[in-house]
Formats: structure tokens, sequence, C-alpha cells
């Protein structure tokens, strides 16, 4: 038996809470070696460098501010046209196709059978 699909109602309250999440601090993606990309949101900002909170655990890492990369707000997750997203970015076209890929959204080189067009999923999103 499939899991209920939670109502309008219910998606709607929960994109206005993660929109409100969003807008109290300055959400930006941190370049990380083993995860390619991990969000977090600046604590301060001194000079060249600033003080990030990690979203995942806490963390508080000094980063170059020029290596950072704005992120897109909630909304745009998932989204089919990258070409929408207001930060285009190579962090923020990696976060929208692996939420693509982890909930199973067909991108547009679907055939129109609705299966990958002979295409197999990379192993990086298995692991």
């Amino acid at each position: 038996m499939p899991a209920p699909r939670p109502s309008e109602g219910a998606e709607a309250a929960r994109a206005a809470a993660l929109q409100a999440e969003f807008n109290e601090k300055k959400w930006i993606w941190v370049p990380d070696e083993k995860e390619g990309y991990l969000a977090g949101w600046v604590n301060k900002e001194e000079d060249e460098m600033g003080d990030i909170v990690m979203a995942a655990g806490g963390e508080i890492r000094r980063v170059p501010l020029y290596a950072l990369s704005k992120m897109n707000p909630p909304k745009f997750d998932r989204v089919e046209d990258i070409a929408d997203l207001t930060f285009l970015n190579e962090a923020s076209v990696v976060h929208n196709l692996r939420l693509r890929v982890f909930l199973s959204i067909r991108t547009p080189l679907s055939n129109s059978t609705g299966t990958d067009a002979g295409m197999r999923t990379p192993l990086i999103y298995l692991q």
C-alpha cells in the first residue's frame, strides 16, 4: 500500500515553514572535498573570510568568501528548468539534480514512455 500523500494544505504549510527558515539566515553552499557542496549560513564576515555554520551538525568553518555560492530559496527545489533558478551556480545545479534523482523525478532526458532513455543512473547517486 503506497504511503498517503500530504494534502495541498499540508504541503503549503511545509513550504511556508521552509521559506520562513530560509529568510532568517544568509544561506550559502560551502565547497566540501567529500560531499561536493554542503549547506550552511554566514554567521560572521571579516575582510575576505567568513565564519560559516554548517546546516548539518552546526560545525563552524572559516572559509574564504569567494569560495561560497549563494543558495536558492526552497521554492526552487526540484525545479524542472534550471534556468528558473535565482542563483545559477554549480552548487545549486548539483543540489537540484540530486533532489530530482533521489526523489525519482524524471529529468527532461526521459523519453515519452516515462522510462530513462537508455541511460543509467551514475554510481555517484546510488551511494
